[in-house]
């Protein structure tokens, strides 16, 4: 029995590293498939633990198995350690002070589900130098999320009735935008490194046109669900793939020609869909031309706050609120969308500007000892949406800043290395795309592929082999 496990963990071991990334497009398309994805049920969630539960004990048995086999690694795996500690140690403190709160429950569950996974596969990726399996493998989860990505940009274009939230069923916008974001990143690193094959396609012109066919169908998914973060994250990526080649001692000519190409197809895309394809009853558009129209009166807005927000004053919410406002709401069953007065961040208070300035004035007012983990949910029912502000109000500046200047340092040690490693270097400008989402969307509490990066970082050490396998 253990010989035929060790047997079938080694055979399909490749697609462990792409789990991180990949395993929420694949579920999404499975639900899709089953009809969950609309009527979801008890079938859903247990499909989604359990697939979560035996990613996370694969990807755990094979860090056990090169702990026993290779001695050498140990010393690399063992650097995971505090990353687990410090977010175990941050929810406990959490939990003690606010109980069962939905706001921290909600991050909690999806951080168990798919966090300890990811800070494994980092190590597994940095201590293993598996980023060639990693970007091989990745690209067979484009087989399986044809069926919601053509139903949806068919639909986009048919009948956008069902799609007036953005996304599909219970998969809203930003769910199903980010989903498909990492498919769209390997397949243009792919491009990049030149890969003669896609899947069982074989010949590069062959497996360009395949891939670039996938990046146009994507991207086409991804605007329209109008996720102004992806969408963000993607026009970064694409700039840093661009200047990552020009300066990776590996330039090829011919790959970067096609990376352009495939950038001026999206930028094209993208005008196109913007200004005159653009589907009338998609809620993207009051999202969008809000901004743009704020840019045109030299403002920059995001969306419309309620009026009580600037009667109120963002410095009465500072000084005036509980420190556990959202959390009695709900202890008290108020429920907080019947009321034009309750101080929740995306009910009335929505801009991120405002939001900003709001997470900048509670770190000023706590600037040494912070609100505490999840101390800025807990008051006002949601994250600032930027995870250094995050940091700040949570943590205080002196241990935020201490944790933002490790992340830096975990980012300056891959950047070091990268000109000659051109498998770490494409990792790096893939994990660099998360950058947009960590600045405008994300939470730090939250972000198992942080966790990958920094556990990939800390296991991470150089080797002779400096330029990928073309095949």
């Amino acid at each position: 029995m253990k010989n035929r496990l060790t047997d079938v963990t080694k055979k399909y071991q490749p697609f462990i590293y792409t789990t991180p990334f990949m395993l929420t497009v694949l579920m999404l398309n499975l639900h899709f498939m089953l009809g969950s994805l609309y009527n979801p049920n008890i079938i859903y969630t247990a499909l989604n633990v359990l697939t979560a539960f035996i990613c996370f004990i694969w990807a755990a048995y094979s860090v056990l198995r090169l702990w026993i086999d290779v001695g050498s690694y140990r010393r690399q795996l063992i650097r995971i350690i505090p990353v687990i500690l410090f977010f175990t140690i941050c929810y406990l403190i959490a939990f003690a002070r606010y109980g069962l709160y939905s706001g921290l429950f909600r991050q909690a569950k999806a951080f168990i589900l798919y966090a300890p996974t990811a800070i494994l596969v980092g190590g597994l990726l940095g201590v293993g130098r598996k980023e060639t399996d990693f970007f091989d493998n990745a690209e067979w989860f484009a087989v399986f999320s044809f069926p919601v990505a053509l139903n949806y940009v068919t639909m986009l274009f048919t009948d956008t009735s069902p799609y007036t939230n953005g996304g599909i069923g219970i998969a809203d916008y930003m769910h199903l935008s980010y989903a498909y974001m990492p498919l769209l990143f390997v397949l243009a690193i792919q491009i990049v490194r030149g890969k003669t094959t896609f899947l069982w396609i074989e010949g590069q012109k062959k497996a360009f046109i395949v891939r670039t066919v996938l990046i146009i169908l994507i991207w086409m998914l991804i605007l329209g669900c109008a996720t102004r973060g992806t969408i963000f994250c993607i026009l970064i990526f694409f700039v840093l793939l661009v200047f990552y080649m020009l300066y990776s001692a590996h330039f090829n000519k011919i790959n970067f020609r096609r990376l352009v190409l495939v950038f001026g197809i999206i930028i094209v895309q993208f005008a196109a869909f913007t200004y005159v394809f653009t589907p009338k009853g998609l809620a993207r558009l009051e999202r969008v031309n809000h901004f743009t129209e704020s840019l045109k009166s030299g403002e920059v807005e995001t969306a419309k706050d309620s009026p009580s927000v600037n009667e109120f004053g963002l410095d009465n919410l500072v000084n005036s609120l509980s420190p556990t406002y959202a959390v009695d709401l709900e202890n008290s069953g108020i429920d907080y969308k019947t009321k034009d007065d309750a101080w929740i961040i995306g009910h009335t208070i929505k801009d991120r500007v405002t939001i900003y300035t709001l997470a900048w004035k509670e770190a000023l007012k706590h600037p040494f000892t912070g609100m505490g983990p999840f101390g800025f949910i807990a008051k006002y029912g949601n994250y600032p949406h930027n995870f250094a502000l995050e940091l700040f109000t949570d943590l205080g500046f002196i241990m935020g800043s201490a944790v933002l200047i490790f992340i830096v340092l975990c980012f300056i040690k891959l950047v070091g290395y990268c000109k000659r490693d051109s498998d770490m270097g494409y990792m790096l400008v893939l994990l660099c795309g998360y950058v947009g989402y960590l600045m405008i969307s994300g939470t730090v509490w939250n972000q198992p592929i942080l966790s990958l990066g920094i556990a990939y970082s800390l296991c991470y050490t150089p080797s002779k082999r400096t330029t990928p396998a073309n095949e």
